[in-house]
């Protein structure tokens, strides 16, 4: 064997190594939520401020849903229940609220469980005539705190799975002739 085949069957182990590696290291760090329903839009929108009261509130999401058992609840400003029973219907959950919603501000909270069969929730707000309070745990910057610690989780990942291929790539393909070298004790 020459040379030149060997060097030509180091790549090819570097290429076979490098790739189980990424399955390997890659494959827990897929984003979870590509795996789970999603919230695309709200009718009303989350936030919105509204002259006369909706007839419903649509909740569109980017795959079939199925509502848990009092999954989707509407509440006004003082934490009461207003009773509903909502349908679904395809990728939207239509709830029909009360044909005298008098004006003030109100929580839509929903739990649905998704294609994959796990849970999805969260809550938005909407004002008939008053502007909508923030919806208790959920605002803006538990949120962002939140988006923060997930990127810098994936960032670290990222580069504890750089640093290894690299590692890899560099001991195999850019100093093969180190692999026979005796280990110094």
């Amino acid at each position: 064997m020459t040379r030149r085949s060997r060097r030509v069957g180091g790549w090819r182990r570097a290429v076979v190594l490098c790739a189980g590696f990424a399955a390997i290291w890659l494959g827990p760090l897929a984003p979870a939520g590509f795996a789970h329903a999603e919230l695309v839009r709200t009718i009303p929108a989350g936030g919105q401020r509204l002259d006369a009261a909706p007839r419903e509130v649509l909740l569109e999401f980017n795959e079939q849903v199925q509502p848990t058992r009092d999954g989707i609840r509407l509440l006004d400003a003082q934490g009461r229940e207003i009773r509903t029973s909502p349908r679904v219907a395809g990728h939207t959950v239509v709830l029909p609220l009360p044909a005298k919603l008098a004006p003030g501000a109100y929580v839509v909270s929903w739990r649905v469980i998704s294609g994959d069969t796990h849970p999805v929730s969260g809550a938005f707000t909407f004002g008939v005539g008053v502007d909508p309070v923030t919806t208790p745990g959920t605002s803006q910057s538990n949120v962002s705190a939140a988006a923060t610690a997930l990127a810098v989780c994936r960032w670290i990942g990222y580069s504890g799975t750089a640093l290894l291929l690299g590692g890899v790539v560099f001991l195999t393909a850019c100093w093969p002739a180190g692999r026979g070298l005796p280990r110094a004790r």
